[in-house]
């Protein structure tokens, strides 16, 4: 019993750490949403629309744009993926598009009580690139697209290097570099997500300039695995550095070291 009181309660640790496994409570309301906003994904046709905006004191400098939330109101509940923030909100507060809110309640309650949490994002195909329009073979930005949980970190790689790059996320959702040398294409990406598992793209960012791919979406050739919040799969041959797959690998320890304690 003891074995299994110290697994659920590491691993309850794990997952509240990366912003998963918590319950927030908080009021809903909606706005004319059409799926762009802060986190620069573009608009959405989808029938019907379901995104909301993030509050401000949880934005954390975009960290969880294009993640998704399950929510429970007084008359259901509704998947919704964050695509924008709400500056007006308070600590778990969302604002919905007219179409999710009507999952919860009537259109006439105006604002409700909520209870969330993040899950993962029902995805299809692999991974997505969008280039910014601004981006050059000196400053260029990319935002992931198409995952199923928070990406904590981006890095490239230039055609024949061999040194991997890491890029900083802004507050508009891109990860952003200055290259002084001029980079050289095709670039290779690795992506590391919330839950410590690392990705690697060979080559595919590829064209003559990265001009000539500006505002251009790419599809890679990888995608993330599910079912892995609080747990680490990382890429043996490419190990990530980052502090939340650091974290992640601390989580699996500690667990490791809770039943080694409750077993003897």
């Amino acid at each position: 019993m003891a074995v299994i009181v110290a697994a659920v309660l590491v691993l309850f640790a794990c997952t509240s750490a990366s912003g998963y496994g918590t319950t927030y409570t908080g009021d809903g309301t909606y706005y004319g949403a059409d799926g762009s906003g802060t986190c620069q994904l573009p608009k959405l046709s989808d029938d019907p629309l379901l995104v909301a905006a993030l509050d401000n004191p949880m934005w954390d400098g975009s960290a969880w744009c294009g993640s998704c939330a399950h929510v429970k109101g007084p008359n259901g509940e509704v998947t919704v993926t964050i695509v924008d923030k709400c500056p007006e909100c308070a600590s778990g507060d969302l604002d919905f598009s007219q179409d999710a809110f009507e999952k919860l309640a009537p259109v006439s309650a105006g604002r409700v009580t909520i209870s969330w949490e993040f899950v993962e994002c029902s995805v299809s195909g692999n991974l997505q690139y969008w280039i910014d329009p601004g981006s050059n073979n000196w400053w260029f930005a990319i935002q992931p697209r198409n995952f199923p949980l928070r990406i904590s970190k981006v890095e490239f790689k230039p055609s024949g290097s061999s040194t991997w790059y890491e890029m900083t996320r802004d507050s508009t959702n891109r990860f952003v570099y200055q290259y002084d040398n001029g980079v050289t294409l095709p670039l290779s990406m690795r992506i590391t997500n919330t839950a410590g598992e690392v990705l690697t793209d060979n080559n595919v960012i590829a064209g003559s300039s990265v001009d000539a791919i500006a505002n251009k979406v790419i599809t890679g050739s990888v995608q993330f695995s599910t079912g892995t919040v609080g747990s680490t799969t990382s890429n043996p041959t490419n190990p990530d550095t980052g502090d939340n797959a650091a974290s992640a690998t601390a989580c699996v320890g500690t667990l490791i070291i809770a039943l080694l304690l409750a077993v003897f």
